[in-house]
């Protein structure tokens, strides 16, 4: 059998090329693959590796204090290579089950964080005297829940207008350089509600008059392509608006915890997110989702329907 030096890197390229991951995944993943795992088990063959040497890996890395990303950044395609050894018969288990000892200690979710109504205000106002090109991308974002790649992605032909819906399909990967498929991969479509439609109607009204380009993006950074650079411009325009730096992905935490908190039903909000199950949407986003005013007494309802 081959050594994990030849047959983990060889496996995620073939994750790729059978678009079981994404490029932009697979980067990380040969990064935490080059850093972590060849170092440790490189030399070893596959039928070799035990679950205490990958144990002794996480531990590792729990030692140099990283994040449970770049934890998983290293295991997940030790693991998906294994399973798939598992399930063509090369080995008969694999070293990567069981492994909760090693991993405890990474499973705290970090605290949603949202930007307040009048934190987003500023936002949007220090994007209209700095940035005015930017502010049709952050109401889209602010509006549509979608990730910073999926707003670079969309096209003009991805929002219906007459049935009030945008379509969500693909996802720009800076890390890549080139279109790929939603972290689902599969559409999803979310309202185009009134508010948002009349800022999009007047930015495509600039956006013609520019020209459109053969992409038709609605966002495009320079001469019409996807934009490429987006950090440095985020950053300024944070501390334009004085306001502690968070994440783009802030926003998609807006869209979700608004929504929750105004009494949408979690799974219309699980459908726009584009969440796989409505069990993954409350366990990120349940603390936004209010005590019914009737609980107590729909309680005393079932009190009564059990006799007691």
């Amino acid at each position: 059998m081959s050594c994990i030096k030849t047959a983990l890197p060889e496996w995620i390229e073939e994750c790729v090329k059978t678009g079981t991951i994404r490029e932009g995944s697979a980067q990380v993943y040969r990064s935490g693959t080059r850093t972590w795992t060849l170092p440790a088990i490189g030399r070893l063959r596959v039928n070799q590796v035990t679950r205490e040497q990958v144990g002794a890996i996480i531990l590792e890395i729990k030692k140099a204090k990283r994040s449970k990303s770049i934890m998983l950044h290293m295991l997940n395609p030790l693991r998906t290579m294994f399973e798939h050894l598992v399930e063509t018969k090369k080995i008969p288990a694999s070293p990567c089950d069981n492994l909760r000892y090693f991993t405890k200690g990474f499973g705290k979710r970090k605290e949603i964080e949202i930007f307040t109504r009048e934190e987003i205000a500023r936002i949007k106002a220090a994007a209209e005297a700095t940035r005015p090109r930017y502010v049709a991308f952050i109401q889209f974002a602010l509006g549509t829940g979608c990730r910073w790649g999926e707003c670079a992605a969309v096209t003009w032909d991805d929002i219906d207008f007459q049935h009030k819906k945008i379509s969500i399909t693909k996802s720009w990967s800076r890390n890549a350089h080139k279109l790929e498929q939603t972290k689902t991969s599969e559409r999803r479509t979310i309202p185009l509600t009134s508010a948002l439609a009349k800022v999009l109607r007047k930015w495509e009204t600039v956006r013609k008059a520019e020209g459109l380009g053969d992409l038709r993006l609605v966002f495009p950074g320079t001469d019409n392509r996807h934009e490429v650079s987006w950090g440095t411009l985020w950053r300024d325009l944070l501390v334009t608006a004085k306001v502690k730096h968070r994440g783009f992905k802030t926003f998609r935490n807006c869209f979700a915890s608004y929504n929750l908190q105004a009494r949408v039903r979690p799974e219309l909000v699980q459908r726009w997110l584009g969440h796989a199950t409505l069990s993954m949407t409350i366990d990120i986003y349940g603390q936004f989702i209010p005590d019914a005013d009737g609980d107590a007494r729909d309680a005393e309802k079932l009190g009564a329907l059990v006799d007691c």
